[in-house]
């Protein structure tokens, strides 16, 4: 039973480590920082799946004309096995690839990529600001993303595990402020999407 047990263990560490890289560059950091309600974004219609083959890119195909956005119901509690934790982790991502092919979000995602090691140097050197459609675009993103977050983080504190629990409280206290005062800072007009880029960038790295 104990090796099993730490089997469980192992496997759920190793699935956070990849969860983090993964989460670490789509958009802005995703996995660990957020104060608002969950949604879940639902699977595409199934006319609208592609064979393995064709969704081997790094970046996800459109979907044109999903743009469904559901709430989820959200963690009541209870105990959560690693497997648990595991399974919200492979969940999390298939969500954000999700998010990331939503039409409406497109012209945030003109100017930035899904996964954040993606950057160009185009985009890293972009002086322009925001505009009004892409503001509010960024605005759907940044809620979406928060929203599913907040659901992960509870769960990983629910599990019990020093780890999970000391990898939220790190991130609500060194690294969600930055992500909130960068993304502010591109919607407002303060800064440039390269600005904006460069330090999701560095995030990502420090997220890591």
């Amino acid at each position: 039973m104990r090796k099993n047990v730490l089997i469980a263990a192992a496997a759920a560490a190793a699935a956070l480590t990849g969860t983090i890289a993964f989460a670490a560059d789509p958009i802005t950091e995703f996995l660990l920082h957020s104060d608002r309600a969950t949604v879940r974004v639902p699977p595409a219609p199934a006319a609208a799946q592609k064979s393995p083959s064709a969704t081997s890119t790094s970046e996800p195909q459109v979907n044109p004309g999903d743009n469904s956005l559901q709430l989820e119901e959200p963690f009541r509690g209870g105990n959560v096995t690693a497997e648990g934790v595991a399974a919200r982790f492979r969940e999390v991502k298939g969500l954000m690839l999700r998010v990331c092919g939503q039409p409406d979000n497109q012209p945030y995602f003109r100017k930035t990529p899904c996964i954040a090691s993606s950057l160009t140097d185009e985009q890293a050197a972009d002086e322009s600001t925001v505009t009004p459609d892409e503001a509010k675009a960024a605005k759907r993103v940044f809620s979406q993303i928060d929203a599913i977050n907040e659901k992960t983080r509870k769960i990983m504190v629910a599990s019990g595990q020093d780890a999970h629990e000391d990898a939220v409280r790190l991130s609500e206290a060194k690294i969600d402020p930055k992500v909130k005062e960068n993304q502010e800072a591109l919607v407002s007009g303060r800064i440039s999407w390269g600005k904006y880029n460069r330090q999701r960038m560095a995030l990502t790295r420090r997220a890591r």
